[in-house]
């Protein structure tokens, strides 16, 4: 934020942005755990502890009119896994991002529970902050000094302390107060049916596109759990707002039985169309992806099947540089029965997310794979990507 360049310690609580940006920023006190390798002495194997480490960030206050309700979520259905926060919940638009309300077990939460939640290192205030803290939390009651002087150790090893640190001022970044409440970026809200433990059936709810933005009971972005988005998305059960009424129609007549009514007002759109189907081919070639990875007595087939997951699988490679519709055409087009076998339900949803991407626009993939994957990046959730002009922009 360039206004808070010139900020020193000795400035006051609250900083005055420009008034252009309508929003405070106000330091925070929060303490973040970190992971400490040592080795103890007259062992040789290093293991981990944790530690609190205190800090500051700057959280911003926008104000309401800066940051406009880009869509209503409405809950109507008994089957929703966060109802705490009512029936009704905003999304707002600001600085070009989708903004979630964090709810919590008395209804949405506010900034000074925030403040009490962060400053107590609570996990679901945490995991607001940075969506990638491992947990449980598990960290030592004695401070770094203390441990160590009842545990002494051989060599003190590597301590990912600074990159807990520089990831917490960035993930502060995606958290801001309005309106009395506490949003984060989540992404886009789209459709997930969620399988129930009644088999063919499922129950529809709205929730982010971002699946990596995880809560608690304490404190949570409504809509279905983090490990439930996924869960859908593999299964290629994550629908865009104007794909959900053909997909219900569509699982209906397959048999399957669908639960619940969430509706979601459209006030600014800002997404576009093939958000959830390109979130489904992700996130189901990426379990292909690990599935290549495991010994099993379909390894070497699906390897076959899919030479691209060979050519992935070298020891620097990441399941995110995969090129994800390429392995979901090349899966399709698999002829081996074994892998057949084995994918049997993998193969149906690749189809029919490629279905969805066809009717997109995405071509045959066989000749756009490239083309389609090189707007990748452009494409994940959290950003609102550019179509039509409107107020959001």
């Amino acid at each position: 934020m360039n206004s808070l360049r010139n900020f020193t310690p000795d400035d006051e609580r609250l900083i005055r942005l420009e008034p252009e940006n309508r929003c405070v920023s106000e330091r925070v006190k929060l303490q973040i755990p970190y992971t400490q390798q040592f080795v103890r002495r007259r062992c040789r194997n290093s293991e981990p502890v944790r530690f609190w480490e205190k800090m500051e960030v700057f959280l911003d206050t926008v104000e309401a009119d800066a940051a406009p309700i880009a869509y209503k979520v409405s809950e109507t259905d008994a089957l929703a896994e966060r109802r705490e926060h009512g029936s009704l919940y905003a999304i707002r638009s600001f600085r070009g991002a989708l903004w979630w309300p964090l709810v919590g077990p008395r209804g949405f939460v506010q900034p000074d529970d925030l403040r009490g939640l962060l400053a107590e290192g609570d996990e679901g205030a945490l995991l607001a902050i940075d969506s990638s803290i491992e947990t449980p939390l598990n960290v030592s009651e004695l401070a770094h000094d203390a441990y160590f002087e009842q545990n002494p150790y051989r060599t003190m090893d590597i301590s990912d302390r600074d990159d807990r640190v520089g990831l917490a001022h960035r993930g502060a970044r995606q958290v801001m107060f309005c309106d009395g409440k506490v949003y984060v970026v989540a992404g886009e809200p789209i459709y997930y049916l969620a399988h129930t433990p009644t088999k063919g059936s499922f129950a529809v709810t709205v929730g982010a596109a971002s699946l990596s933005r995880r809560g608690t009971t304490a404190a949570g972005i409504p809509g279905p759990t983090a490990w439930t988005r996924i869960e859908s998305a593999r299964r290629g059960t994550a629908y865009a707002i104007g794909e959900i009424e053909d997909e219900i129609r569509l699982q209906l007549d397959r048999g399957n039985s669908i639960f619940g009514a969430p509706k979601i007002e459209i006030l600014c759109d800002c997404q576009l169309p093939d958000t959830a189907a390109l979130l489904c081919a992700r996130v189901l070639a990426e379990f292909v992806w690990g599935e290549a990875g495991r010994e099993g007595y379909w390894t070497d087939s699906l390897r076959r099947s899919v030479p691209t997951l060979a050519a992935s699988r070298d020891a620097d490679a990441a399941s995110n540089d995969l090129p994800c519709l390429e392995v979901l055409v090349q899966l399709t087009s698999c002829k081996d029965q074994a892998v057949r076998n084995e994918f049997f339900n993998e193969i149906r949803d690749a189809r029919d997310v490629l279905r969805r991407l066809r009717s997109f626009g995405h071509g045959s993939l066989e000749e756009d794979d490239e083309a389609a994957l090189s707007d990748w990046a452009a494409q994940l959730p959290g950003n609102i990507r550019k179509g039509p002009a409107g107020p959001c922009e």
